[in-house]
């Protein structure tokens, strides 16, 4: 058994009215109605509404409050040529922003500087001394993008010095807002603007369609980058605005973008909200993590081709440094996580590059299921600054918020925040944090929930469908890929690939399948061993098309899974891999005593000897536990008899064998004559220190010339005293084969040839015939 890290919700498969019908008028397939039917379609109207947008549904900007003074000033300030600039910020939604707002001015003929904060040297938002420096050198009105709503200081130094500051923003908005010449904003309390949830980058556009007095189609390719970056809603206008920005993306004349598209193997044809999200996006975020951001609006705006490959360059060699610090980072909490288990994980060190602790975070989160919190310390070692990631069941912010007076700062979501704390209060905030998480009833085991649509038929699995696909276009938030539900596939040809082996691929058979289906599963290289040796799983994930030497397959790339009864591991041998899957509730089970003296790490009370001379059915194990087999037993039976004691979780079969019955094999008759020969002619032997001499006597392996001297203890043929073996004057004959030690390593040698030696799937069956 496995189970799924998400909480799977089915989409309903049927009572979709006349959707169906609708979909089928346009040529669509009718599996498409589930997903349809969660954006509310009601009529035809509205399903042409969300399938084609139209740009004259576009809202009227001036419906922003103070949209007409902020325009009138901002034309005072070009017709009189006052000196402009644009304050951003460091993201790509920031980025984005400030290029449309630079070239909507310059396109009525204004000049215009851009100034993007340095995360670290001046963090977000209007910053004070920032505004001192742009007062000092002459500007007299700022424009923000994207940022500006909780800037109250600095603002209202500006305005003070007679500079007026124009907020154009999208965040949440402060009881008490700015005292800036103008606040624009979605969803200020005295405006009307009927959609509230653009980003930065669609507030920016609404304000150069004010000051141009007609949508500048043009600047909406960079308005799908910032809309679909910052994660922002894809639905009412956000859509309208993302679906006609990717055909702009297509047909892109911006250099920058050109040569990113060209380095990044970016086919323009097919280019989706994901080539954004997972392609463009990430290297956009990666200057403000990193560098400068300022990178990012030159590589926007230039038309010199030349200069769009250096700038391409500069950002693939930052997105690379970001990658690389991102896995160093992982690879020391990975070490620090496996340490020391936590119900919240807080983790500090000094040297973590500041830019990038969210996205470590978010890896904790998911690697852990349990709310993460990864600081770092400053160079002077006082003050450590980091972020937040949270679980459904903990509202981050909140749980910070009980913790207050121990931290110097901190803001955020329920799943995200940002904070900085004195490194002396840091053992305490951890202790307070998961004596907290325990106390106030937070709900670790609450899930994620994925929304999935069960294929139930082959079209959904081919080429054709996953193109048609591209008509729900935009994916993202509040408008997913569909997530597709694969209820009892088969996998086949599992294997680890990449480096470090962390991803995972494979074949899924279906009943509908026409043919096997190709699965990748990024970040999931370790659960191959549970996944390859799965009769049937349950799969969720998304589709794609895999373009390989002019061959097109459909791919489902892999979310999520879960498997039904218990899961037979095979780590055969691989005694190192005890220490990899130590959890709490599992029993460890051994058939020989020194095997406990090479596990001496686990707990004694997880620790089960089994007497094999004794009946199995007396050890009383709990159900759901998972059991581990640390060595071979003389019996293969005993194993299947414990294995069918309960229902176990997961078996994992390690089946160390010391003396290696199978492969040595039974000493020949020859061996055994030959042993006797010696001790027949000899006094007395010290078997506690001769044995080695003896080996190179006889050329018999020590391991052999042990058990012969067994048999012939228990045959009575010697007597061992003190360590020194006699022999029996005149002994009684019995044949070799009544020795129990005889039997016992016939049989030994039987149970590993099928054990250690046999097929998997076969031992699998037989454990439960």
């Amino acid at each position: 058994m496995k189970e799924a890290m998400y909480t799977w919700k089915k989409l309903p498969l049927d009572n979709h009215g006349d959707v169906e019908k609708w979909l089928a008028e346009r040529d669509l397939p009718t599996s498409f109605a589930p997903l349809v039917q969660q954006q509310d379609i009601k009529n035809e109207d509205a399903l042409d509404q969300y399938l084609t947008p139209r740009l004259d549904e576009l809202a009227d900007p001036f419906l922003m409050y103070d949209m007409d003074r902020a325009i009138e000033r901002l034309q005072q300030a070009i017709m009189e040529n006052e000196k402009i600039i644009i304050y951003g910020d460091y993201d790509a939604d920031g980025i984005t922003s400030s290029t449309v707002m630079k070239e909507a001015i310059e396109m009525v003929g204004g000049e215009v500087d851009v100034y993007l904060p340095n995360r670290f040297k001046d963090g977000y938002g209007p910053n004070l001394a920032v505004y001192e420096r742009l007062v000092a050198e002459g500007y007299q009105l700022i424009l923000t993008v994207d940022n500006g709503v909780s800037g109250h200081e600095a603002i209202a130094y500006a305005q003070a010095q007679g500079v007026d500051v124009i907020v154009t923003d999208h965040h949440a908005l402060p009881d008490v807002l700015p005292e800036a010449y103008a606040v624009i904003h979605p969803a200020h309390p005295k405006g009307s603007y009927p959609f509230k949830d653009l980003a930065g980058v669609g507030v920016a556009f609404k304000f150069a369609s004010a000051l141009l007095e007609d949508a500048p189609l043009e600047l909406l390719d960079l308005v799908a980058i910032g809309t679909v970056a910052d994660l922002v809603s894809l639905t009412g206008e956000n859509r309208l605005l993302v679906k006609h920005g990717l055909e702009m993306l297509k047909q892109t004349e911006r250099v920058g973008l050109q040569v990113l598209y060209e380095e990044l193997g970016i086919d323009t044809t097919q280019l989706g909200s994901e080539d954004i999200g997972f392609r463009i996006a990430p290297r956009l975020n990666a200057l403000g993590r990193m560098e400068e951001a300022i990178v990012g609006v030159e590589l926007l705006s230039t038309f010199d081709p030349e200069h769009a490959r250096t700038l391409v360059a500069q950002v693939e060699t930052t997105n690379q440094a970001r990658q690389k610090t991102v896995q160093l980072i992982n690879q020391e909490v990975d070490t620090l996580i496996e340490a020391e288990k936590s119900d919240i994980y807080v983790l500090a060190n000094k040297g973590w590059h500041e830019g990038v602790l969210g996205i470590v975070a978010s890896y904790v989160v998911e690697k852990t299921q349990r709310p993460a919190i990864i600081l770092s310390i400053s160079e002077e070692g006082h003050i450590a600054k980091g972020s937040a990631r949270s679980v459904p069941g903990v509202n981050i912010f909140n749980l910070l918020k009980e913790v207050a007076p121990l931290l110097q700062q901190f803001g955020g979501h329920d799943m995200a925040a940002g904070l900085s704390v004195s490194v002396d209060k840091l053992a305490e905030l951890k202790a307070a944090l998961n004596k907290l998480i325990k106390t106030d009833n937070y709900d670790l085991g609450q899930k994620e929930t994925l929304t999935v649509l069960e294929v139930t038929q082959s079209e959904m699995l081919s080429i054709d469908w996953i193109e048609k696909l591209a008509v729900l276009e935009p994916f993202g938030t509040d408008n997913p890929k569909p997530l597709l539900l694969l209820e009892k596939a088969r996998p086949m040809d599992a294997r680890q690939i990449g480096i470090d082996h962390r991803h995972l691929k494979a074949q899924l058979q279906h009943k509908v399948a026409e043919r096997p289906l190709d699965l990748i599963g990024f970040g999931f290289g370790e659960a191959y061993d549970s996944f390859s040796m799965a009769d049937e799983a349950d799969v969720v994930g998304t589709l794609s098309i895999n373009e390989w030497n002019g061959v097109r397959q459909p791919q489902l790339m892999l979310k999520d899974f879960k498997l039904q009864g218990t899961q037979l591991l095979d780590f055969r041998e691989q005694a190192h891999k005890v220490k990899d899957i130590m959890r709490d509730n599992t029993v460890y089970f051994y058939f020989k005593e020194d095997t406990a003296k090479q596990f001496s790490f686990i707990p004694t009370a997880q620790l089960i000897a089994v007497d094999e001379s004794q009946p199995i059915e007396q050890l009383d194990i709990e159900a759901g536990t998972s059991a581990v087999f640390l060595d071979c037993p003389v019996e293969a039976e005993t194993l299947r008899t414990i294995v069918n004691l309960t229902e176990f979780y997961k078996i994992y079969l390690i089946l160390l064998s010391e003396t290696q019955a199978y492969l040595t094999g039974m000493p020949s008759r020859q061996d055994f004559a030959a042993l006797y020969r010696v001790i027949q002619s000899s006094q007395e032997i010290d078997v506690r220190n001769k044995l080695p001499m003896l080996e190179k006597y006889l050329r018999i392996p020590i391991s052999k010339i042990k058990f012969m001297i067994n048999v012939f203890f228990d045959l009575n043929f010697v007597t061992i005293e003190d360590g020194l073996m006699t022999k029996v004057a005149e002994p009684v004959s019995t044949p070799l084969e009544e020795s129990r030690y005889y039997k016992e390593r016939q049989k030994q040698m039987k149970t590993e040839e099928f054990l250690l030696y046999g097929d998997i799937n076969q031992i699998k069956d037989w454990l439960h015939q």
